[in-house]
């Protein structure tokens, strides 16, 4: 059995790396999450070697990030993540990030499947993975819960996007990072730049592969909240619900 601790990384955000305000693009921030997972999954002895060799993959099912304030460039950020849970077929994955003083910043939790690379079925975790103790901090309290999705009309907005190369990641599928650019990008840059974003709710459905041309983005707004709708020909393959706070009344 492998004793498992927080792993932590320090980093700090370049100009080029921030949007207006200085504040950290969504996209910079949910990559680190990422990266940072695959690093100590690596550690941990089933990273990215380990599924090479076996033909299988790490698949996000299930996001909650709680955004207390956006990190900006310049200050030192420590971002720590560590296995909080896991059962027959999936995995938990808690997340920090500090500021150069300690305080907390953001914090996330997530939920993981392993699947089989050619068959894309679901692979049993325990059977699957080296053993290893779970660290049993929990960074967020949070359900990890199916995501209900209101029913799509004309009358919801909607912008599409195209699928880009760049979308695609090493498993053969678009990385989950692409979904939550598409879900903010949707509602403009009068919107954007009017406020802040505090917290994602992510519920992965269906994959998207390298064959997608383009995606459709439908949302609703609900006073400070947007849910959005990631679909392809009719077909939901991600679902969100953003919560905002209005620039100044942070």
């Amino acid at each position: 059995m492998t004793a498992v601790s927080k792993f932590t990384i320090k980093k700090t955000y370049c100009d080029y790396q921030t949007g207006p305000g200085g504040k950290l693009r969504i996209r910079m921030l949910m990559d680190d999450l990422q990266g940072i997972a695959q690093l100590h999954a690596d550690v941990l002895g089933f990273g990215s070697e380990f599924c090479r060799e076996n033909n299988v993959g790490w698949a996000l099912t299930n996001y909650v990030v709680d955004i207390i304030e956006m990190p900006t460039f310049g200050e030192e950020m420590s971002i720590s993540t560590w296995p909080s849970g896991a059962g027959a077929i999936r995995a938990l994955r808690d997340y920090e990030v500090r500021g150069s003083d300690g305080r907390l910043m953001v914090r996330a939790t997530s939920q993981w499947v392993m699947i089989d690379i050619k068959t894309r079925r679901l692979v049993k975790v325990a059977s699957a993975v080296l053993a290893y103790d779970e660290f049993p901090e929990r960074a967020l309290d949070a359900e990890l819960e199916k995501i209900d999705d209101f029913e799509i009309t004309d009358a919801h907005a909607s912008k599409t996007f195209p699928v880009l190369f760049d979308d695609i990641d090493s498993n053969s599928h678009v990385n989950n990072t692409s979904y939550t650019v598409w879900a903010s990008e949707s509602l403009g840059y009068e919107f954007l730049s009017s406020h802040t974003l505090r917290e994602l709710k992510i519920n992965f459905k269906k994959e998207l592969t390298p064959q997608t041309e383009s995606i459709v983005a439908y949302y609703k707004m609900s006073g400070t909240e947007s849910h959005h709708i990631i679909q392809t020909d009719g077909q939901t393959n991600c679902s969100i619900l953003c919560t905002w706070t209005p620039n100044g009344q942070e």
